[in-house]
């Protein structure tokens, strides 16, 4: 089963590491453009529509829609990190503390700071929206007694096409909006349509199952489409390729084709890997998956480093993107384990966790059958501290 309420997803925690190297081949200079292209079409729609894919209804029903507790989480987990990353690579002056504060992509790089974390403050205005359309639809139903799944589908689509109405006819700003007001509203039809996914998936028993064949057959269906379309897309756009961050999305509706495809074609080989069983490399995407904040910010100053290098040694090269990514990918990760142990509010979160990853934490089963307790087996499980 895909989803199971009893545990943690991982084909999406998977799936975000996909993602996430997507954002790093998409971030590398050596990257060939075709490929560049072919990413920046879908990259960022897919961590949104992840958020949607992961979203429990139930469990925010239960807790109560848009609540203090909601708001604060969302707060520590990705504003609090955003404007301490904000500040470490950027002079504090008054001046760049305005512009961190302001939190949009073009702020980002006045201040001389990541321009990628225009992203954090545009996922949480992102879920916020979410959150307050799903407290309205509840309330709706309850007020007006209504207890059918088409009423809800409706009003969650009526939704989505408001705020894509939004997104695309709000008027441009020089310095653009505080914290990417205008592509949050963006960001919310792709939640929206990630958690229609998740209803789809939910819905049918092969989906939900996870039929290794069906999958297949999308995945392929899901990279045709956006190989057909993402190039189309491009002819709207008059300079660069496709770029939330700006409201650059060419054609709407080859941005949603292009957005959902590419994240359904990470989708259906996270699902095939899930029905894998490779221990190491699951448990490492699943530890990256866990961890795309940390990733996300700290990946381009060590790409950028690593291509210098190169440079120097005249060796730029485009087979040489992978090699780079993957180096890029294992310092992130040294880095992250380190600063989960000793600086974890840089990663939002107020406590510390221990310094080894999860998926290199051996448990091993020991059967003793001579241990003198009349001759029977007894099971000995060796903890994580069992091995230092």
């Amino acid at each position: 089963m895909l989803y199971d309420d009893k545990q943690r997803a991982k084909f999406l925690d998977i799936m975000k590491a996909l993602a996430i190297s997507c954002v790093l081949l998409g971030h590398c200079e050596f990257t060939l453009p075709f490929l560049k292209e072919l990413i920046y079409s879908f990259h960022m729609p897919a961590f949104f529509i992840v958020y949607g894919l992961a979203y429990n209804y139930n469990t925010h029903l239960e807790k109560g829609f848009l609540k203090k507790d909601f708001i604060t989480q969302k707060l520590t987990r990705l504003i609090v990190p955003c404007f301490l990353w904000g500040g470490i690579y950027s002079q504090l002056t008054v001046k760049n503390i305005i512009y961190i504060l302001y939190g949009n992509q073009v702020c980002f790089y006045n201040a001389g700071s990541l321009s990628s974390l225009w992203f954090l403050p545009c996922m949480f205005l992102g879920v916020c929206f979410f959150e307050g359309t799903m407290t309205l639809l509840n309330t709706i139903e309850l007020k007006l007694k209504i207890n059918n799944k088409f009423y809800f589908c409706f009003g969650i689509l009526m939704s989505a096409s408001i705020a894509a109405f939004a997104a695309q006819f709000l008027p441009d700003v020089i310095i653009g909006y505080p914290w990417s007001l205008n592509v949050a509203f963006m960001a919310l039809v792709l939640i929206i349509i990630g958690y229609i996914l998740k209803l789809c998936i939910m819905k049918y028993r092969f989906l939900k199952e996870g039929v290794p064949w069906i999958f297949c057959i999308i995945m392929i269906i899901c990279l045709f489409v956006v190989l057909a379309t993402f190039k189309e897309n491009l002819q709207y756009i008059s300079l660069g390729n496709v770029d939330m961050a700006s409201g650059n999305y060419g054609n709407l509706l080859l941005f949603l084709v292009d957005g959902v495809g590419g994240t359904l074609f990470l989708l259906c080989i996270a699902v095939l890997l899930s029905k894998i069983n490779i221990t190491w490399l699951n448990g490492g995407l699943e530890y990256i998956g866990k961890n795309t904040l940390l990733v996300f910010v700290l990946h381009k100053p060590i790409i950028k480093l690593l291509e210098q290098l190169l440079l120097l040694l005249e060796l730029r090269r485009w087979f040489l993107t992978v090699p780079i990514c993957i180096l890029t990918m294992f310092i992130s990760i040294k880095l992250i384990i380190v600063i989960k142990r000793y600086i974890p509010i840089l990663d939002g979160n107020s406590t510390s966790y221990p310094a080894t990853p999860d998926w290199r934490l051996r448990r091993t089963v020991i059967f003793n059958g001579h241990s003198g307790h009349g001759g029977k087996n007894h099971l000995h499980v060796c903890k994580r501290d069992d091995y230092k």
